[in-house]
């Protein structure tokens, strides 16, 4: 049979089905016995996580898949292609790093288009059964093992606190003794084994009671401080206004530079208040997540936090200098250096010396309330991580001063399409960081809507503050007397028993492969 009269011609791995077709007699076509005679041609088809579907396709949607129905063996045709999708991974992942010399062979012998049963030979069904039921058991093996290495690691960390200097409430609840009975109980990485207090998280909510939680809310922390009386009254402007007209009006009335120092030029019209978005209806569309950075994000975020001095937003998939250094605090000089957590963008200082850093953002398309996905999981999860790293690589770059700790905290915003939440970490008491969670908010798409910017410039204004607030409790340890500067030694200061160190952040666990 000719390629161009072969119904498989466009489909990957058409010459093995032609092969096939011609080699065998119409009346004993199988699409069962296909598989099993070019099993290993199949699998090492790229990029093969379409391959076999394609293939089953195009198989069954033929003239030859209704004509020889009865001949085709259903059941053992799904348990076979479980087979190869199971092995075609495998097979992949030696070509990618070994570079598996009897897959090579076999790739040649298919391009010179020797018979299939000669190259592979014939494939026992009980054979493909007995290997896939290996796989599961490995699976389920690898999965324990995860299971048991969360475990061991949140053991470890817990039984090097003592337990005189944890945060123990007026109820005689001690919450790092109740995060660690949490983290043993979860099949999963959670915040609580990194002993992170998310108080809006639905398994500390249905683990501590109400006290407890109101307790832990309003134990005192870093302040934001409030917005300026400037800042208020120019945005007081705005409110109740929904006329854009109207808005511009009030806007031409001022200069921000001149009404509140916090405010830049370019923070209004043409940026923060996105007028020219509303007019035009492009907030309405489905956009790129890269269209809500460049035309919603980046004036609100980026010009809005660009006048903080000797501190830049860094964007595109910048990693945490802070992340990688905990990451790497046990490398030997023969591992390999690990790089640190991917955000949307870092606030992290500028210049050539030391990099600290402030604050994380994740960014995605979809608008989603906070039980969506991209909320649980960067919300939830990556984000407080890496803010909880950027906070201890602080906290010891003021050698653990309990009343300097007190007064830092990093700031990160989740935003998804036109919504975004904030977040702030602190360490209120003991060993434990502290999430607090923002109100979600909305860019307004339409001008009836537009006093809800407002809200959303207010917010980073007291994100700003915030950090402001952090870099000076951080230089605040710099001798202020003559007898401390007699005092600073050239010999790096040895840590004490009485010096409280927070455990870090458990390291993510490697993925599972699961069952295909």
């Amino acid at each position: 049979m000719s390629t161009s009269d072969n119904p498989f011609s466009l489909c990957p791995g058409y010459e093995a089905i032609a092969e096939y077709l011609d080699r065998h007699p119409p009346n004993k076509w199988s699409y069962e016995q296909f598989l099993r005679l070019y099993h290993d041609t199949i699998i090492v088809l790229p990029p093969f996580s379409n391959t076999w579907n394609s293939l089953d396709g195009t198989w069954l949607l033929s003239k030859l898949q209704m004509e020889t129905e009865s001949i085709i063996n259903r059941e053992g045709l799904q348990t076979l292609g479980a087979s190869v999708q199971a092995n075609g991974k495998k097979f992949r992942k030696r070509i990618a790093i070994e570079e598996d010399s009897e897959i090579e062979r076999s790739s040649k012998l298919c391009e010179t288009r020797h018979p299939a049963e000669q190259i592979y030979g014939t494939f026992d069904s009980s054979e493909v059964e007995s290997e896939y039921e290996e796989d599961e058991s490995e699976q389920a093996d690898r999965l324990e093992d995860k299971k048991k290495g969360i475990k061991a690691k949140i053991k470890s960390a817990y039984d090097r606190m003592p337990k005189q200097q944890m945060w123990k409430l007026s109820s005689g609840t001690v919450v790092e003794e109740e995060l660690y009975k949490i983290g043993k109980q979860l099949q999963y990485e959670h915040a609580v084994h990194s002993f992170i207090l998310d108080p809006d998280d639905e398994v500390v909510q249905k683990h501590f009671n109400e006290a407890d939680l109101i307790e832990i809310i309003n134990r005192p922390g870093p302040t934001i401080p409030e917005l300026s009386a400037e800042a208020a009254e120019y945005l007081f402007q705005f409110s109740g206004e929904t006329s854009l007209s109207r808005i511009r009006e009030i806007m031409n009335k001022n200069d921000p530079r001149l009404v509140c120092g916090c405010l830049l030029a370019a923070y209004n019209e043409r940026s923060i208040f996105r007028i020219r978005e509303i007019e035009s209806g492009r907030l309405k569309d489905d956009n790129l997540e890269a269209w809500y950075n460049c035309h919603v994000w980046h004036p609100i975020i980026d010009q809005g936090l660009g006048d903080l001095k000797g501190i830049i937003v860094v964007r595109g998939e910048s990693t945490s200098i802070a992340t990688a250094l905990r990451k790497n605090a046990h490398r030997t000089a023969i591992d390999r250096r690990m790089v640190g957590r991917r955000g949307d963008w870092i606030l992290r200082s500028d210049g050539n010396g030391e990099r600290d850093e402030y604050g994380v953002g994740e960014a995605g398309k979809q608008s989603s309330d906070h039980f969506g996905t991209k909320f649980l999981k960067e919300a939830g999860l990556k984000a407080p991580k890496a803010l909880k790293d950027m906070l201890m690589k602080l906290m010891r770059k003021v050698e653990w001063n309990p009343e300097i700790c007190m007064k830092m905290q990093t700031v990160g915003i989740i935003h998804a399409g036109l919504l975004m939440v904030a977040i702030f970490m602190d360490r209120p008491c003991g060993f434990v960081c502290r999430l607090q969670r923002g109100e979600i908010m909305e860019v307004p798409d339409c001008e009836e809507k537009f006093p809800m910017i407002l809200q959303i410039i207010a917010i980073v204004l007291s994100i700003k503050a915030t950090v402001r607030e952090t870099v000076k409790a951080i230089f605040s340890k710099m001798p202020t007397r003559v007898e401390e500067f007699k005092k600073v030694s050239v010999v790096k200061k040895r840590q004490t028993k009485k010096e409280q160190m927070i455990p870090e952040c458990m390291t993510t666990p490697r993925k599972v492969a699961t069952k295909f």
